[in-house]
């Protein structure tokens, strides 16, 4: 499925942004693929930002809607499927935690493993 959509405007459809409305249930499945309205637009956008995809009155079955062609952001920021709110599907700016916060958390984790390990043993 391809969609439009202004990256620096997030109108939920009105002639802007492709909306896409369904009386019942909807199946998430395939790929998406996004053309920018106006180019470069998608370069202003910020985690949060958000774009509906979907209108749906049903009931939704998540299979899965795969990211194919999609416009560029900037750098720690890439796009999700959200479907958190109800019947809605929205396709989500989000950041990309930071290679460094990973390390961190993996490092502390592993510190935090070695001294229970310690203490089970002394105990």
């Amino acid at each position: 499925m391809s969609y439009e959509l202004m990256g620096n405007n997030t109108t939920v459809g009105g002639g802007i942004n492709d909306l896409t409305s369904v009386g019942g249930n909807l199946t998430l499945d395939g790929t998406l693929n996004v053309a920018e309205i106006g180019a470069g637009s998608f370069l202003s956008a910020i985690a949060g930002d958000k774009w509906r995809l979907f209108n749906y009155t049903g009931s939704i079955t998540d299979n899965g809607l795969d990211l194919g062609t999609m416009p560029t952001l900037s750098s720690g920021l890439n796009f999700q499927v959200d479907t958190a709110t109800p019947n809605q599907v929205n396709l989500l700016i989000a950041a990309i935690p930071e290679p460094h916060a990973v390390s961190l958390l993996i490092a502390g984790l592993g510190l935090l493993m070695s001294r229970r390990v310690r203490a089970a043993r002394r105990a």
